[in-house]
């Protein structure tokens, strides 16, 4: 029975898009550019033919272009994936291109094909560096390319002018040979562009927008990184050509992926399917309880701290399952690893392995504690002496290993009702959490002592700054009562041993 937490391991391969794990609401915006395109194809004048779908790595960008791929009406469109950083190393991306929307193979459209192949690279013959944009201004400068490429040819080569001609002719005659007679359409997604050197980002861009527009039957639809894209302008232009600008020029229109993820319900896939597979061992309506509610205080724990993506969601979780599976089947030095029956070490767990992973300057910041003190007395808002030793007093002690022992230390009543404190059980209360939290605060630029009268006060140093660990700050504030429930001997610092250990 334990092997089958395995099976909550998810591959980081694009999943198909289906109503059950679209975590972005990506579905409805893929029926709407669907419908957009399906609408644009049956009119001549709307000129529509590069259409940009932009989001950073790993919003799911090629699952909603398999998405739009998969729903079109094949009657209308012919669709054909091109991946483009798989033909990085090829000759020529735009040369690659034309092999990928010639794949069948019957013979009459391979003679076209190499037709089109050929042509477009007598175009791109000693001109490949060529094929760019004039600055300022952002203006496709045509032209100058033909002036550039003339300079290339040998005298009994035929004018750069008539080879565009030659690629023309071809390419319409490739269209028609794919697509036959009436209104269909040649729609081309062109994905993973972003992952190649930014040299050959613009290379097929400009190719693109230059000559394969010449088609009269092609849509051309490119999921693209902004921020991929702007470290490519800035290589090949400098400082002279804003990347805006340089789209703008080159798509006739843009969507922009959901950024919002559905949280619940991409939390679903894992714990509660992990709590499923718990509770079925659990008998009890307090046990079943319990679970579910750690299920939603992990679903508010990544809402507070704003982490990540899908593909960033995707990998924390699974390393999550992978510490879990070594927990409970005993491998290596699982003593490193919490209780993750308890909802509170669960949290921790999650949130080490985020600053490992993604973080390692928070990482460090929270693991050398004695540190982060000895910063915190040497930019404390106060004259009194032996700073240090006053962080210290209302801090928690380096010396206490466990939150049993930090919730003894600061005397921190006991199975009580948190709303019927006496006002000392209260102030031991209060110094305890935010004392707590400390342990995974930022460094603050002017430390301001602890005060458990004015704690708003305390955590606006902090929260101010808005980074992961101010933010787990909130989330351990609004939630301190899972903490008060961790009773085991667990050493806290062990986390990271487990961190360096395991991932």
């Amino acid at each position: 029975m334990p092997d089958n937490i395995l099976k909550l391991f998810k591959s980081n391969r694009h999943e198909i898009l289906t109503e059950d794990n679209d975590y972005l609401n990506t579905i409805p915006k893929g029926k709407m550019i669907k419908n957009f395109i399906e609408k644009i194809s049956g009119h001549t004048a709307a000129q529509v033919q590069m259409i940009a779908l932009y989001g950073d790595w790993g919003s799911g960008k090629t699952s909603l272009m398999r998405w739009i791929e998969k729903d079109l009406c094949k009657e209308r469109f012919y669709p054909v994936f091109f991946e483009a950083w798989k033909h990085e190393n090829d000759e020529n991306l735009a040369l690659s291109m034309v092999d990928v929307i010639s794949v069948n193979k019957e013979t009459e459209l391979k003679e076209v094909a190499n037709e089109v192949f050929s042509a477009l690279k007598g175009i791109l013959k000693g001109v490949a560096k060529s094929i760019t944009l004039e600055v300022p201004g952002a203006k496709i400068n045509l032209e100058k390319i033909v002036q550039e490429a003339e300079n290339y040819l040998k005298p009994d080569d035929i004018t750069f002018y008539k080879k565009i001609d030659n690629f023309q002719i071809a390419y319409k005659k490739m269209e028609n040979s794919i697509l036959g007679n009436g209104e269909k359409k040649l729609l081309i997604f062109i994905d993973d562009l972003d992952r190649c050197e930014p040299e050959n980002v613009l290379a097929l861009l400009s190719a693109i927008k230059l000559f394969f527009t010449f088609g009269q039957r092609t849509i051309f639809m490119c999921g693209l990184d902004k921020e991929a894209v702007n470290k490519a302008v800035q290589h090949k232009y400098g400082q002279v050509l804003k990347s805006d600008e340089y789209l703008e020029k080159i798509f006739d229109i843009s969507f922009s992926m959901p950024k919002e993820i559905y949280l619940r319900r991409f939390l679903e896939t894992y714990l509660i399917s992990e709590n499923k597979r718990v509770i079925e061992g659990v008998n009890t309506i307090e046990g079943k309880e319990k679970e579910y509610k750690t299920s939603n205080l992990v679903s508010d724990f990544f809402e507070t701290i704003k982490f990540g993506n899908s593909r960033q969601l995707r990998k924390i979780l699974n390393k999550y399952i992978f510490i879990k599976y070594l927990k409970e089947q005993d491998i290596g030095n699982n003593d490193l690893i919490p209780n993750l029956n308890q909802s509170f070490y669960v949290i921790l767990t999650l949130f080490i392995i985020i600053l490992y992973e993604f973080h390692p300057d928070y990482y460090n910041i929270i693991k050398n504690y004695d540190n982060k003190l000895i910063h915190y007395s040497n930019t404390m808002n106060s004259d009194i002496d032996n700073n240090i030793e006053n962080v210290k007093f209302y801090l928690l002690s380096t010396a206490i290993q466990t939150i049993k022992e930090m919730k003894c230390e600061k005397q921190v009543p006991r199975g009580k009702d948190l709303n019927k404190l006496s006002s000392d059980e209260q102030k031991n209360f209060e110094i305890f959490r935010y004392s707590f939290l400390t342990i995974f605060a930022p460094l603050s630029k002017k430390y301001l002592i602890l005060n458990y009268s004015y704690p708003n006060a305390y955590m606006n140093q902090f929260t101010e700054q808005d980074n992961i660990l101010s933010r787990f700050c909130m989330f351990i504030e609004k939630n301190i009562d899972c903490v008060l429930e961790c009773n085991d001997e667990y050493i806290l610092s062990d986390i990271f041993a487990m961190a360096e250990l395991y991932l």
